[in-house]
């Protein structure tokens, strides 16, 4: 939420006509680029693989009801690849 306010702030200078944070997919709708900053933690006991299974799960799910509001966004991801 903080760097979205860092972005909304600095978007008088751009050419950045709005810039929102929810997870309410609606709230994205006619969107033409969505960033996704979402993914699991590895546990304890957790292989990197099944980290990957989790993550893929849940990135189904989200991407499949962000494209029902905005079929032609470009899609960015976000990760912060670290292993524990």
């Amino acid at each position: 939420m903080g760097e979205t306010m860092d972005l909304q702030h600095g978007s008088p200078f751009m050419k950045i006509p709005n810039i929102v944070f929810s997870k309410d997919y609606l709230v994205a709708a006619k969107s033409n680029v969505v960033i996704i900053t979402a993914g699991t933690c590895q546990i304890k006991g957790e292989t990197p693989l099944d980290l990957v299974h989790h993550n893929v799960s849940m990135f189904k799910l989200m991407i499949s009801n962000i494209i029902q509001y905005s079929p032609l966004c470009k899609l960015t991801v976000i990760s912060s690849p670290h292993q524990t």
